[in-house]
């Protein structure tokens, strides 16, 4: 009990949002100018952080199509970008909502090592969203996302083996996943 009591700690701890202040619409301005500058020389990073500016109406006027645009650039440039394409899909924000297509973008953003596309895919998986529930494949999916570094994949990996879904339950594999993905997150702070 001492070591869930220690894990939920450890979960409060890492999780809590840090204060950060808030853009000014002249920076968001700026930020907009930089990237529209560097999306149009073929910067695919430029372009998918534009993308979710006019997803999100950050800074500009919200624009569902020239975010899909933007992604569609992005993603056919650096398929470790295909995320955020996926996520359209999967909600139907500017585009028919076609859950299979948004399945194989995030597939292709995880086969390219986008671990948040690996944790998207597993939760898909765990939730049977799309798909048929698959807990195994989540299990695997998150693995995947937690290998490549992702916090959330890993303590979704470690809440599958508290509970023992997809894996045999085991609170000490659980605990020991954490404790790593902490580990791991705290030195990533320090960098």
């Amino acid at each position: 009990m001492k070591r869930i009591a220690s894990l939920i700690a450890l979960i409060a701890l890492f999780l809590l949002p840090a204060a950060q202040a808030q853009p000014t619409q002249e920076e968001l301005e700026a930020a907009r100018v930089t990237l529209d500058g560097r999306c149009a020389l073929g910067e695919s990073r430029a372009c998918v952080l534009l993308g979710r500016m006019y997803r999100t109406g950050t800074g500009v006027e919200a624009d569902l199509a020239r975010a899909h645009e933007l992604f569609n650039l992005s993603c056919a440039s650096d398929p470790s970008l295909c995320g955020d394409l996926g996520a359209l899909y999967l909600s139907g924000d500017g585009v028919e909502q076609n859950i299979p297509t948004a399945i194989g973008y995030f597939s292709l953003a995880c086969d390219n090592n986008a671990a948040n596309n690996c944790r998207t895919l597993g939760m898909l998986f765990r939730d049977g969203v799309g798909v048929e529930q698959d807990l195994e494949s989540a299990v695997s999916m998150f693995r995947r996302a937690c290998d490549l570094r992702d916090f959330n994949g890993c303590s979704f990996l470690s809440t599958a083996f508290l509970n023992g879904a997809g894996v045999e339950q085991s609170t000490e594999t659980a605990l020991s996943i954490f404790a790593s993905c902490v580990r791991r997150r705290r030195s990533d702070q320090l960098l």
